[in-house]
Parts: structure tokens; C-alpha cells; sequence
């Protein structure tokens, strides 16, 4: 099936999670209205379950703005207390898509058929002048549940970020992770 069209993109006769690039795809309108309907249906149960490993990213109220006040509450409440902030590069295009469909097994099992229905398969990507790229890495930027679906696939590891450090605080803004403590 195909994807979308991809918005920004370098030419390179490669696959695409060979490039040093981050694909944009704008998809059907169609997929764009049923991602928005997806997520007024299950969008806060489902940020309720990842919120609990410090995700404010799926319909959190003010998610951003919270995930900015706890990191620098955390970091103000010891002295003694080291903050480190990772942002990964392209971080999207790098869950592997079989770690989401676990995830979602795990947090939203119900959406695991419209993640399959985009996702199982490689996504066909076109460019402006019609060339078919093939995806089969990660979540595209652009897809109305992209960020719902990196979330689920990097819950996992911000549940062992917690597990590992219990000491600390670890909070999440999508790919923007905080981890602070002594």
C-alpha cells in the first residue's frame, strides 16, 4: 500500500533508513481523518498507560509544558542532582515497527490492526517526481498516529531507564528524554 508523498527528501539510490535524512510523508486525507478520530477514541487511555513511564506526549493536556516543569522540578529539588537530555537523530525512522506492534499489543492491542494496515509491510514512499522508495524502519513523520505509535514502540525502554535508575526521574516528550538524578 502506498504511504504518502514524501515532502522532504534527499535523492540517494538507496532504502531509505540507509539516508542521513528525515522523510516527511503527508498521506491521503482519508488516513489523516481516521488517525484524528483514532486518537479522540483512544488517545487518553492509551497516554494514561504511557504516562506512567513518563511519556507526556499522547494526549497529555499541556503535555510539553508539564514535561518542561517536571524536568526542571526534578533537577531544582537536589542540589547534588545531574540532568541528561537525549534527543536522538531521526529517532522516527529508528524504533523497528515489530517493537511498536508489541507495544501495542501490550498498551492498545485494539489499535494493532490500523498500525498493520500501514505498517506491516514496507511503506511505499513517493517523491515529487513520482519515484517509489521503499520504508520498513521506524514510524513516518507526517502520519497523524506517527508519534502515537514512536511512543508505544519507546515505552519499553523509558520503563527500564526506570527500572535501572529507581532513583531518578525520567520523563519523555516523545524522542526528547530527560533522566535526572544523583
Amino acid at each position: 500500500a502506498e504511504a504518502g508523498r514524501v515532502d522532504d527528501i534527499r535523492s540517494n539510490p538507496a532504502r531509505v533508513e540507509q539516508w542521513n535524512v528525515r522523510p516527511t510523508v503527508t498521506g491521503p486525507v482519508i488516513r489523516r481523518l481516521a488517525s484524528k478520530a483514532i486518537l479522540l477514541r483512544h488517545g487518553k487511555s492509551v497516554g494514561a498507560k504511557l504516562l506512567r513511564n513518563g511519556q507526556f506526549a499522547v494526549a497529555v493536556s499541556g503535555g510539553a509544558d508539564i514535561f518542561g516543569h517536571a524536568a526542571r522540578v526534578a533537577y531544582a529539588s537536589d542540589p547534588g542532582c545531574a540532568l541528561v537530555e537525549l534527543d536522538f537523530t531521526n529517532a522516527f525512522n529508528q524504533v523497528r515497527r515489530g517493537k511498536i506492534a508489541q507495544g501495542l499489543q501490550a498498551v492498545a492491542p485494539q489499535l494493532k490492526r490500523m498500525f498493520n494496515l500501514h505498517y506491516a509491510t514496507d511503506s511505499v514512499l513517493r517523491t515529487r517526481d513520482g519515484a517509489a522508495l521503499l520504508s520498513h524502519i521506524g514510524v513516518q513523520q507526517g502520519d497523524g498516529l506517527g508519534t502515537f505509535f514512536f511512543c508505544v514502540g519507546i515505552d519499553p525502554l523509558l520503563g527500564a531507564l526506570r527500572t535501572m535508575f529507581p532513583g531518578c526521574t525520567v520523563l519523555a516528550w516523545s524522542d526528547n528524554i530527560v533522566g535526572a538524578g544523583p
